[in-house]
């Protein structure tokens, strides 16, 4: 595929290849682990793709703001200057309050601004209280509403977890991004608890039709509740678990995890640092990582850790939060290198199998119904935990249901307020007035009031795809799609008084944004006639 760089993946040893495993049981430095790792793996995806299309990735990344600490900057720095760059649309996912109250310039970031999403957040962003769901929540219906056409997959990810982008890539490109995907490392331990199968918040994907149905589902309402009430169903919250909220809500509209595990059942989304992986894991079958998980055991440790194909690895930073500043450009240098890839033979890498996550039911301590719902004797309602049933929303919903299927018969609400400056420019006889439902595939076309003027999203300026300007509300199956621009405040140019210019030459009538300043200065020959008493005559 011409997209795919033409590089031959590295075979692995196996596992239980002492002339492996024993040098590299003498391993102390993070890189030389690191090196051993993605020797033994298969980190090119040349092989792997079938697809003459490229696949699109938005990648979403919550974040605390402001960033103070300087390993937090150079991890940032170091995130965007390796994998990063390789995503069609990153994003930072910041609170938009302590963006105004804190700009990035203030902080030495203010080249992060392309890669910047405010996020309206009624809570507090502060470190400790953690309302990373909130966050998180609102970035995906940001993200459902602005980029559902710029992209075929949308990950969600932390700063401290690295992407291997061509891996991830190849991956999807066996799978099909309009039908609803959910992938990532899935963790079983709250299925008997809370009939509740998660990815991990390390680094979860999403195809765009089910950010579309996720989307739906966001705008039908989120109530908010107390931080345990109602735990791991789709409400507004406060209070971190952002992974298992966002499963919840997707288990809801009948999504569930996919099967990432390759055909030896080893793990393609790793949770650690691949030295903790090689190094210090270890079974224990009743620990979280473990439980419930279709697991092969001992097979898993060392070598036996990881896909010959990963995906990501996570945790690059240490107890107290202080992130290895080297650790993202050792990863990019070895993922990178061939060194003895002209000796070494293709493998065969194994797609995914398309189906919903492994498990061995006669291993579960539990029974489930046909639908993967837990049934437990001591919860009366039912027999099922207090949490969500698989596809509840669309139970209690059928018309949204039906519209899932057919898309044609679904009706979109259009927004009680609209952004900022904006207004409706079709006239309300076409029912294109704030809260009226239009049918599918109408749309309601928008333009900014005197005083503002239009700002292509982040997406359309990064990429210059300024030919796909979009300017209306859409319905699309049910799902209402958001206008490509923002309405910006301005103020334009105003006539100045002869003998006088800008002196960065703006013109009269040009726009300007809020908050600049313009600097006017007197010709030299008002100066002249002015006996030159002042110079500075700004």
């Amino acid at each position: 595929s011409q997209w795919l760089p033409s590089l031959v993946p590295l075979s692995p040893p196996l596992p239980n290849n002492s002339d492996i495993i024993q040098p590299a049981a003498t391993l102390r430095s993070t890189m030389s682990a690191t090196l051993v790792l993605f020797l033994t793996l298969q980190c090119v995806a040349g092989s792997f793709a079938t697809a003459t299309t490229k696949p699109r990735i938005y990648v979403g990344i919550p974040m605390n703001w402001p960033i103070t600490k300087q390993s937090t900057k150079v991890n940032l720095r170091s995130l965007i200057s390796t994998w990063g760059k390789r995503a069609d649309v990153l994003r930072f996912y910041i609170h938009e309050e302590q963006l105004r109250n804190h700009p990035p310039e203030k902080y030495g970031l203010g080249d992060m601004d392309i890669y910047i999403e405010p996020v309206p957040m009624k809570r507090s962003d502060r470190i400790e209280e953690r309302n990373i769901w909130e966050k998180s929540w609102r970035g995906w219906q940001t993200a459902s509403r602005k980029y559902l056409q710029e992209a075929d997959w949308f990950i969600k990810t932390d700063i401290d977890t690295f992407l291997i982008m061509d891996n991830v890539r190849a991956f999807l490109s066996f799978l099909d991004p309009k039908k609803p995907h959910y992938l990532g490392h899935t963790l079983m331990h709250e299925w008997d608890r809370f009939n509740l199968v998660f990815n991990s918040g390390v680094g979860y994907i999403l195809s765009r039709e089910a950010l579309r149905r996720l989307g739906m589902r966001l705008e039908a309402g989120m109530p908010s509740v107390g931080i345990q009430d109602k735990k791991y169903q789709c409400f507004d919250r406060s209070g971190p678990l952002e992974d298992p909220n966002t499963a919840g809500c997707l288990r809801e509209i009948n999504i569930l995890p996919g099967d990432t595990l390759d055909k030896q059942g080893r793990q393609r989304f790793n949770l650690f640092r691949p030295r903790d992986l090689l190094f210090r894991m270890k079974y224990v079958p009743e620990d979280w990582y473990w439980r419930n998980k279709m697991s092969i055991g001992e097979a898993q440790l060392g070598f036996g850790c990881c896909s010959a194909s990963p995906l990501l690895f996570h945790n690059f930073k240490s107890g107290k939060g202080v992130f290895d500043k080297n650790a993202f450009h050792e990863l990019e240098y070895v993922y990178l290198s061939q060194p003895y890839q002209a000796k070494l033979k293709a493998v065969e890498l194994d797609p995914p199998s398309g189906n919903l996550y492994q498990f061995r039911e006669k291993e579960l301590s539990f029974s489930i119904d046909q639908d993967r719902n837990a049934k437990i004797d001591q919860f009366k309602d039912g027999a099922y935990p207090p949490a969500v049933r698989v596809g509840k929303y669309l139970d209690e919903n059928p018309e949204v249901q039906k519209c899932f299927v057919t898309g044609s018969t679904c009706e979109c609400n259009l927004p009680k307020t609209l952004p900022e400056g904006m207004t409706f420019s079709e006239s309300p006889a076409k029912n294109c007035q704030s809260g009226a439902r239009i049918q599918h595939g109408s749309e309601c076309g928008v333009s900014c009031a005197p005083g503002y003027m239009k700002q292509l999203n982040g997406f359309d300026t990064q990429h210059k795809n300024h030919n796909k300007k979009e300017h209306s509300f859409k319905c699309d199956g049910g799902f209402l799609i958001y206008p490509r621009f923002e309405c910006i405040p301005t103020c334009r140019v105003p006539k100045i008084p002869p003998g006088a210019k800008f002196r960065f030459g703006k013109n009269e009538g040009e726009v300007v944004d809020e908050g600049k300043e313009l600097e006017i200065i007197c010709t030299r020959k008002d100066i002249n006639n002015n006996n030159n008493n002042n110079k500075n005559n700004n």
